[in-house]
């Protein structure tokens, strides 16, 4: 259901697709299987976010406008999907492309038209971080309210990218740009490959002991298997008692 290019207004929309689409397969008994749907946004916001015509907190692309599309979003899957994990994979700091960009042309002159906040100087570095904090903090926000807590749906962060400022390098301390689409901005295969290894460790990690940083230069990363003692996607309720949840299985 994802599109490239999309801002967090469009989640909306993209969530109404995705119900739509699950009460409509033929293989998806929406209210006895469990699923699982993940959410990764925000980028796209941040590169337009110093063209709003105001700038603040409820500004087309501030923090709370942001929270509040995640809101509706994930309500639209809460009242139509019974028996779901969303799991949202948090904010990066969006200045790393600017480390990308230093001394590559070819990327920066992409990233004018991809990524307008990007070349505008007023848009400082420290300006970029804070924003793409602010998405981070009202994202947590969202998973600390327990409005999506439930028996059989739940919201959960993954902030695994938190504390990354720097883009991955190679042994000679050059950007690398095999972890990068030809755009210098999107993933590659490869790229893809290794934040997947990070987000599955870090969803089977309980709430509130989540990893905050990782190094992206390691694609040795061993994938990590649920708790014996908790086995099972990490949410707020099962991270506080996992034994309440835990009922053994017939293989037991």
């Amino acid at each position: 259901m994802a599109v490239p290019g999309a801002e967090s207004k469009d989640i909306i929309g993209q969530a109404r697709n995705l119900v739509n689409t699950m009460n409509s397969h033929k293989e998806i008994n929406v209210k006895e299987d469990w699923k699982l749907v993940n959410i990764f946004i925000g980028a796209n916001d941040i590169c337009v976010f110093c063209t709003d015509h105001y700038i603040n907190s409820t500004a087309p692309h501030g923090n709370v406008t942001f929270m509040n599309n995640i809101i509706k979003a994930v309500q639209i899957l809460k009242d139509n999907l019974p028996r779901t994990i969303v799991s949202l994979t948090g904010m990066f700091n969006m200045g790393m492309l600017r480390k990308i960009d230093r001394g590559k042309y070819f990327c920066d002159a992409l990233h004018v038209f991809e990524c307008t906040c990007e070349s505008d100087k007023n848009f400082t570095n420290d300006y970029i971080a804070n924003t793409c904090f602010s998405y981070m903090y009202a994202e947590a926000n969202i998973q600390s309210s327990g409005r999506f807590e439930a028996d059989d749906f739940t919201f959960v962060v993954q902030p695994f990218f938190n504390g990354i400022t720097d883009p991955p390098y190679l042994p000679d301390g050059e950007v690398d740009l095999t972890f990068f689409a030809p755009d210098c901005f999107h993933f590659s295969a490869y790229g893809h490959a290794n934040v997947a290894m990070h987000l599955w460790n870090t969803i089977v990690q309980p709430v509130g002991q989540k990893q905050t940083k990782v190094n992206l230069s390691d694609h040795t990363v061993a994938l990590h298997c649920p708790s014996s003692s908790c086995p099972f996607f990490q949410t707020s309720k099962n991270s506080k008692d996992c034994v309440k949840f835990y009922t053994p299985s017939i293989l037991d």
